[in-house]
């Protein structure tokens, strides 16, 4: 969730499975999703391709969380499963996007994943 903006992105590649309060969808590649500000909101993708997002906020807070937990594009990608998840929902939490429960479950991906087709 985020207190001061809301969470919009253009999803260049890929699918995901999205939850946004009581809804859900599947955002596909061409979609462009806003989601609104102080709603809990979750996404996964399940698909083999990755999801690539061009994200757009209009206030720095997510911005300042990406600087203090992100890598730079030039660097190595880290394998997910050796991440500090633990460190990143702090700084996450710091900066206005406090992490509100678990990952969406693979299986509630796959089950929206098959009411959207």
């Amino acid at each position: 969730m985020h207190h001061d903006v809301d969470d919009s992105f253009y999803l260049l590649s890929g699918q995901l499975a999205m939850r946004c309060g009581d809804e859900t969808f599947v955002a596909s590649a061409g979609d462009y999703v806003s989601l609104p500000k102080g709603v809990p909101h979750a996404l996964s993708n399940v698909a083999e391709q990755e999801a690539v997002l061009l994200q757009t906020h209009d206030a720095d807070s997510f911005l300042t969380f990406i600087r203090r937990i992100g890598i730079p594009c030039d660097q190595p990608r880290p394998n997910p499963a050796s991440l500090d998840y633990a460190a990143m929902n702090k700084v996450a939490g710091q900066t206005g996007q406090p992490v509100l429960g678990p990952p969406m479950p693979e299986e509630e991906a796959r089950a929206i994943i098959a009411r959207g087709r």
